[in-house]
């Protein structure tokens, strides 16, 4: 290897090391300048390229540290999560929304306030849902008694 190839070896790895830094330390918006930083360099590198030439790459990450930076909140607007990551709110708004009817977060998106909410489930109601399910089953089992009873007299 190369002395030019192996410093830029080196580069790339700090700059890989400081975004994840930046991931595990919540500092979000440091992270997605860093991925934007790197998004060009790694355009033409030979194990990278091919996944950062259809911004998959960037798009994963950016959806994974949404969904982290999200879940710390029950209500947040959309204009600071946009900032945060330093992207525009239609952009946020769209890896929201995916996100959201994958099932990976509980939110909802109000366009009109331009917030995010998390959508509280309501326990009380899946416990009747779930009693009277039962009660169901039960009623039922006795009527299937009934009837096999008459039939053996």
């Amino acid at each position: 290897m190369q002395a030019e190839s192996l410093s830029q070896t080196v580069e790339s790895a700090s700059d890989l090391a400081g975004i994840i830094e930046a991931f595990c330390n919540g500092n979000y918006h440091e992270m997605a300048a860093n991925l934007r930083a790197i998004r060009s360099e790694l355009h033409y590198d030979p194990y990278f390229g091919a996944h950062v030439q259809g911004q998959k790459i960037f798009q994963t990450v950016r959806r994974v540290a949404l969904v982290d930076y999200v879940k710390a909140y029950k209500i947040i607007s959309l204009d600071e999560i946009a900032s945060e990551f330093g992207e525009p709110v239609d952009v946020i708004q769209r890896d929201l929304t995916a996100l959201i009817l994958s099932k990976k977060l509980e939110y909802r998106v109000d366009l009109h306030d331009r917030m995010v909410q998390k959508v509280e489930k309501d326990h009380k109601l899946a416990m009747l849902r779930d009693v009277a399910a039962k009660g169901d089953q039960i009623l039922e089992q006795v009527n299937m008694n009934v009837l096999k009873a008459q039939l053996h007299l």
